[in-house]
């Protein structure tokens, strides 16, 4: 069984050189690294996260990694507090799980406003076939997650192997 690889999904995403990525969820950092890795000193990453330590940690472990990461400390329920079109990419990657239902709609309508006009958003989430991540109650379907994207006036441009347990979609506006 494949898990889910970062790496993969970033390189699908085709990221060109210089460009302003935000990862928002970023958790531990592991998209947030590979996209340094494929954004060239030129590009702007931006890891946004309601954990304060997971941000300190990102930014420390990119330094080290010859990398300069900016750091937003968020709680994306309540807004993200960054202009519109903000971002070539997004990386929204296991993440809406987390959110509460009444509230999914407008977290990812504001995740859309941010991104630029023929900028690329790759959502990943848990699928409804693992038997690990989170319970099965809070896991977004494909269609579910197509959906929402749609009402926030973003399409799908492609579906990503994403591993056994989780589904990837790249949207864009």
């Amino acid at each position: 069984m494949a898990f889910l690889s970062p790496r993969q999904m970033i390189d699908d995403m085709y990221i060109k050189q210089g460009s302003t990525v935000l990862d928002i969820g970023s958790g531990s950092g592991a998209y947030v690294y590979e996209v340094c890795r494929v954004n060239g000193s030129n590009g702007k990453v931006i890891a946004i996260d309601i954990d304060e330590s997971k941000l300190a940690l990102i930014k420390d472990t990119a330094r080290i990694g010859g990398f300069a990461v900016d750091t937003l400390l968020c709680d994306i329920e309540r807004g993200i507090i960054l202009p519109d079109y903000s971002a070539d990419y997004i990386i929204f990657a296991n993440t809406l799980h987390q959110i509460e239902e009444h509230l999914r709609s407008d977290v990812i309508k504001d995740v859309a406003r941010l991104l630029a006009p023929k900028g690329l958003l790759l959502f990943v989430d848990w699928s409804h076939q693992s038997k690990l991540g989170p319970a099965s109650h809070l896991l977004i379907g494909k269609d579910e997650a197509v959906n929402l994207f749609f009402e926030a006036s973003l399409k799908l441009t492609r579906e990503l192997e994403a591993g056994d347990y989780h589904y990837g979609l790249i949207f864009e506006k």
